[in-house]
Order: C-alpha cells, then sequence, then structure tokens
C-alpha cells in the first residue's frame, strides 16, 4: 500500500489513512467553500447595486410637488417694469428653511438709443 503525506496547518500527516481519493476530496471541498463565498461576496454587491439602482429609478419617476406646466406663455412683446415685493423660497423638502429672501426689486425697462 502507498503512503501519501499532506500538510495540514504546520502539521505533516502521513500514513495510510491519507489515500489519494482523501486529498482530493479535501481540495475539491475546500474549491466549493471558496467558491461559495466568492458567490456570496459578488450576490451582496449584485444585491446593493440593484437596490441603488431602485431609488434612481423612484427618483426619476416621481411627480413633482411643483406644477412644471404652468407658466410657460411668454408674451411677444413688454413693457414697462417688473416689481417684486416681500418675495420668499423655500425647497418643498425643506419648507421652513428659506433659500431667497427679498423685500423689494425693482426691474426697469431698458430704453434703447441711438446715435446718428
Amino acid at each position: 500500500m502507498r503512503q501519501t503525506s499532506i500538510l495540514v496547518g504546520a502539521v505533516a500527516v502521513s500514513g495510510p489513512c491519507c489515500q489519494p481519493k482523501i486529498e482530493s476530496s479535501f481540495l475539491s471541498n475546500m474549491a466549493i467553500k471558496l467558491t461559495a463565498s466568492l458567490t456570496i461576496f459578488t450576490l451582496t454587491g449584485l444585491m446593493q447595486a440593484l437596490g441603488a439602482a431602485e431609488k434612481v429609478f423612484q427618483l426619476i419617476d416621481r411627480k413633482p410637488k411643483i406644477d412644471v406646466s404652468a407658466g410657460t406663455e411668454v408674451p411677444a412683446s413688454f413693457e414697462g417694469h417688473i416689481k417684486f415685493d416681500n418675495v420668499s423660497f423655500a425647497y418643498p423638502t425643506r419648507e421652513n428653511q428659506s433659500v431667497l429672501q427679498v423685500s423689494s426689486v425693482m426691474i426697469m425697462h431698458a430704453r434703447r438709443h441711438s446715435c446718428s
């Protein structure tokens, strides 16, 4: 009977119990465990990516709180001035935090002068 030695950690094991069948079984068992751990690691990353993608698509598909269809008409001509009194702006998600606070602003119509 052929004797085979294998190294387990820092201890060499030899004797008739260590047949090539046992060695190949041990190595294939280790390969299966390594493959399983790598597969689990890869699947974890894949699931995180799928969760992030789902959140991105939810943000893209959501309906805005602000009506974006209003205010699309532009007058053909405009003369006069624009005046804003007590204007403030806050985002819908942070209504208590003002982003813009203007007490009064007046924009006068520009007069064109030609030099001859």
